[in-house]
């Protein structure tokens, strides 16, 4: 919170002899998730696949030092297998979230149109969409659940909120690291891992905790710079 502060009063008094740039980004992003106590949750399989993210950045430079915040689509991959004894069942789920980052950065320049630049920082997101897809699958009395044996496919929206009838918390809330190559003063091409450190099973379980990290690759593109005065 104090993060996302500073970056909102910075252009109204420290930086206000800024370079302000405005860029687009667009990337690709892996998912993984960490189960730390699975409490009454009956399952021991999960993982994450892959998503997107979409969105435009601000940044406000001062000489090598910038700082940078922004909204961003990111659409977020990953499945649970959870077992019964009538059955076991495959949910996957695909949030979609608002993303608001903010951090702190550093150029490095290479030559006059190479910069090497590193990221840190924090962010906030809310679930705005996403889908569940959930596949139940008949096992037998002592035998393993086969793909070949009927199974019984649902889709639907996800639910956030942290009541017992919900699919996945409001928000995941985390910290980023990064770093990225900048060319010819106008694109680049950056890497960054999103640490999650929020809950994003809801809270009405009996202490399950479920973590969402992704490592993402995105494309920006500068659309407009100019000088706070």
């Amino acid at each position: 919170m104090r993060l996302l502060l500073i970056m909102f009063l910075c252009p109204s008094f420290s930086c206000s002899n800024a370079q302000v740039t405005v860029s687009g980004i667009a990337g690709w992003n892996s998912n993984s998730i960490k189960m730390v106590n699975w409490g009454d949750i009956s399952a021991n399989d999960h993982g994450g696949n892959d998503g997107w993210q979409l969105g435009g950045h601000v940044e406000y430079k001062l000489s090598k030092w910038f700082i940078y915040s922004g909204a961003e689509l990111n659409k977020n991959d990953f499945f649970i297998h959870y077992y019964s004894l009538d059955g076991n069942t495959v949910a996957t789920y695909h949030p979609l979230y608002l993303s608001i980052p903010a951090g702190f950065g550093y150029q490095f320049n290479l030559n006059r149109n190479v910069a090497l630049r590193f990221y840190g920082g924090a962010y906030a997101s809310v679930g705005v969409g996403g889908k569940l897809r959930s596949a139940k699958m008949v096992c037998g009395d002592f035998g393993p659940c086969l793909d070949s044996r009927p199974r019984t496919i649902t889709n639907a929206n996800i639910k956030y909120g942290n009541g017992t009838n919900n699919d996945v918390a409001p928000g995941n809330n985390g910290l980023q690291i990064g770093f990225g190559i900048k060319t010819w003063k106008l694109v680049e091409i950056s890497c960054m891992y999103n640490a999650g450190l929020s809950n994003i099973y809801p809270h009405d379980f009996k202490s399950p905790r479920l973590t969402l990290t992704t490592v993402a690759l995105t494309a920006k593109i500068d659309i407009v710079t100019f000088k706070r005065k």
